[in-house]
C-alpha cells in the first residue's frame, strides 16, 4: 500500500527549523508494522511560494472592536469552498463566494481585495503542488488551526483528481475541535478522523482498507457513517516501546537548521484554565524513560548527522528527578548534544547549572503574568518567587530564555498588569549586558477548545457569540447550521474593554523590542545554534 503523510502551511511557517513530528512518529510506527509498505512524508510549508499564501496570523485574533476564539478562524470561507466543491465538483469553480470574504474582512477591518488576492495566491499554490498527492492509496494530513483552510483545499483537490485516494485526517485540531470534526464529517472530505495518539489508529485503518473491511469500531477513529457516535481518544501507547521518529528522506537543506524534534513526554500533568495541551493525547501523561529518549538522540545524530534537538513536550520538566536522570546520562556519555524545549518557569539553581553542562541552550518558559493574583486565577499553581529566580538562573548560566506573556486574562487588573511590565523591565535593565538571553514575547488572550474556560467561558468572566452572524444559507452547505450555532466566534472580557487590551499589549511589545535596542547584534531565534554545532 502507498501512503503519504502529508503537512501543508501555515503551521510554524514564520519558524521553519525543524520537520514535523508528528509525522515522523506516525511513520516509524506504520514502518515498524508495516515494512512493506511505501511510506512518504510530505512537508509543502518547505516551498518558496508558501510564504506568500492564506496565513491567519497575517490577520488580527484582536481588533479595536472584538477578540477573536481560537478554533475554526475561518469558518464562514470555508464552509463557502466545501459548498462550491459540493454543488461544482470542479477544480475551477471551488473559490469561496465573494460577499462571504467581503463579510468576514469586514468584521476584522480589512479590505476584502487583500484577503482574496491571499486566497488566490493559495488556490495556485495547492494546483501546483496537487500532483505531489497522486498515486497513493491514502493522504494523511496533520492539522492545525492554521493550516486548516489549505489542508481542506487540498482534500477536495484530491477528491475531485484522485477520487480512488483515501483521506486522514489527524492532529491537534481534530483532537481539540468537535466543530472541525463535524465539517469534515459532514463534507466527507475525511474518510477517517484520527483523535488523540495517532499511531495506532492510523495503522489500525490501513489494516481494514487492506483487507477491504467495513471498518470496525477504532478507538480515536471517526467515519462519516460513525459521526453521531460518542467521540473516543486514543491515548494507550507504551512510549517506551515506539521507535524513534522516522526522518528518512528529509532534505535538510529546505530547513533553516539542521534541528531534529524529538519528545520525552505526551500530554501535560497540569490543568492551567487558558491552555489546551493537557488535552492533545487524553487524559493520561506519560513519559519515556531518559535512556530512552538518549538513545533516540543517538541514533539520530548518527544517522543524520546531527546533534541539535527540540523537545516537541508540551513540557520538559515535568519532574526534577527525570532530568537529573537525563543530564547523568548525557554527562556521562559527552554526546556534546545541543538541546532545547518548553518548560515551568520552577528549575533549580542547581538543576540548571547541569543542564547548562548538559546542552541545554534554550528554553521557552510559560510564565504568562509576574502577578501572583493572575497566577492564582490562572491555576498556575506556582509562586512568583519561583519564577524570577528561575529567570535569573537562566540568564545568569547563558541559556536562552523566552518569557510568554499573557495579555488580557479574566480577572488581570490594571496593577496585575502594571506588575507585569515593570517586572520584565527590570531584569532588562539587570541584564543589561547579557540581554541577548533573555526575550519576552506577548500575546492577547485567546479562548481555546478543551480548556478549562471554553465550555464554562461564564464562569470565569467571559462573554462570546457564536459564527451566526455570518451564516449565509445561500453559500453554506445546508447541513452546516449547527456548526455555526455551536462554534464560539468572538469574546469579550467582562471588564475590560477591548482598548485597554490593545494598550496593554503595545506596552508590553515595546518590552520585547527594548533588546533590540539595547543590542543591534542580538540573536535571532535559532542562531544559538550558527557557532556550536
Amino acid at each position: 500500500m502507498k501512503i503519504l503523510l502529508a503537512v501543508v502551511p501555515s503551521f510554524e511557517l514564520r519558524s521553519l527549523c525543524f520537520p514535523s513530528a508528528g509525522i515522523a512518529c506516525v511513520k516509524a510506527y506504520l514502518r515498524k508494522y508495516r515494512p512493506n509498505d511505501q511510506i512518504n512524508t510530505l512537508d509543502l510549508r518547505t516551498q518558496p511560494d508558501a510564504l506568500e499564501i492564506w496565513r491567519p496570523e497575517d490577520f488580527p485574533q484582536i481588533t479595536i472592536r472584538k477578540s477573536f476564539v481560537s478554533d475554526i478562524y475561518e469558518l464562514s470561507i470555508i464552509s463557502s469552498l466545501i459548498n462550491n466543491y459540493k454543488k461544482t465538483m470542479s477544480l475551477g469553480k471551488i473559490f469561496p463566494n465573494l460577499d462571504v470574504i467581503d463579510k468576514w474582512a469586514y468584521d476584522r477591518s480589512i479590505l476584502d481585495v487583500f484577503i482574496v488576492k491571499k486566497l488566490e495566491e493559495t488556490h495556485k499554490f495547492a494546483v501546483k503542488h496537487l500532483i505531489k498527492f497522486g498515486g497513493y492509496d491514502v493522504v494523511g494530513f496533520s492539522l492545525y488551526t492554521s493550516n486548516l483552510y489549505l489542508s481542506v483545499l487540498m482534500a477536495i483537490l484530491i477528491k475531485i483528481s484522485y477520487p480512488n485516494t483515501k483521506i486522514i485526517f489527524g492532529g491537534p485540531q481534530v483532537t481539540q475541535s468537535d466543530s472541525t470534526r463535524e465539517l469534515l464529517l459532514k463534507s466527507e472530505l475525511a474518510d477517517f478522523l484520527v483523535l488523540g495518539e495517532g499511531e495506532q489508529p492510523f495503522l489500525d485503518i490501513i489494516n481494514s482498507l487492506e483487507a477491504k473491511e467495513e471498518p470496525k469500531k477504532i478507538i480515536g477513529v471517526k467515519t462519516p457513517a460513525q459521526i453521531n457516535d460518542m467521540d473516543t481518544f486514543y491515548s494507550e501507547l507504551d512510549l517506551e516501546s515506539l521507535p524513534t521518529p522516522d526522518y528518512e528522506g528529509i532534505i535538510f537543506q529546505n530547513y533553516k537548521h539542521k534541528i531534529l524534534s524529538i519528545y520525552s513526554n505526551r500530554g501535560c500533568p497540569f490543568r492551567c484554565h487558558f491552555c489546551s495541551e493537557h488535552s492533545l493525547f487524553g487524559k493520561k501523561f506519560k513519559r519515556r524513560s531518559p535512556e530512552r529518549v538518549f538513545q533516540d538522540m543517538v541514533y539520530l545524530n548518527e544517522k543524520f548527522d546531527t546533534n541539535t534537538f527540540h523537545f516537541a513536550d508540551s513540557l520538559v520538566n515535568s519532574s526534577d528527578e527525570w532530568l537529573y536522570e537525563f543530564v547523568e546520562i548525557l554527562n556521562k556519555n559527552k554526546k556534546n548534544f545541543l538541546w532545547e524545549g518548553y518548560f515551568r518557569a520552577e528549575i533549580p539553581l542547581e538543576l540548571i547549572k547541569k543542564l547548562k553542562s548538559a546542552g541545554l541552550r534554550r528554553v521557552i518558559l510559560g510564565v504568562e503574568s509576574f502577578s501572583q493574583e493572575t497566577l492564582d486565577k490562572m491555576n498556575k499553581k506556582k509562586l512568583k518567587s519561583e519564577i524570577l529566580e528561575t529567570i535569573s538562573g537562566l540568564v545568569e548560566n547563558e541559556i536562552h530564555a523566552g518569557v510568554n506573556l499573557l495579555v488580557g486574562y479574566p480577572g488581570e487588573t490594571e496593577e496585575d498588569f502594571l506588575t507585569t511590565t515593570k517586572v520584565a523591565r527590570d531584569f532588562q535593565k539587570k541584564y543589561q549586558d547579557r540581554i541577548k538571553y533573555i526575550r519576552f514575547p506577548a500575546r492577547s488572550y485567546q479562548m481555546r477548545p478543551f480548556s478549562n474556560i471554553y465550555n464554562v467561558y461564564d464562569k470565569f468572566g467571559l462573554s462570546a457569540e457564536n459564527w451566526m452572524k455570518l451564516y449565509d444559507e445561500e453559500n453554506t452547505p445546508e447541513d452546516f447550521k449547527s456548526i455555526f450555532e455551536k462554534t464560539l466566534y468572538t469574546f469579550s472580557v467582562n471588564g475590560i474593554s477591548i482598548n485597554e487590551t490593545l494598550h496593554r499589549l503595545q506596552m508590553i511589545n515595546q518590552i520585547k523590542y527594548i533588546n533590540i535596542m539595547m543590542n543591534e547584534k542580538v540573536e535571532r531565534f535559532y542562531s544559538i545554534y550558527d557557532s556550536e554545532e
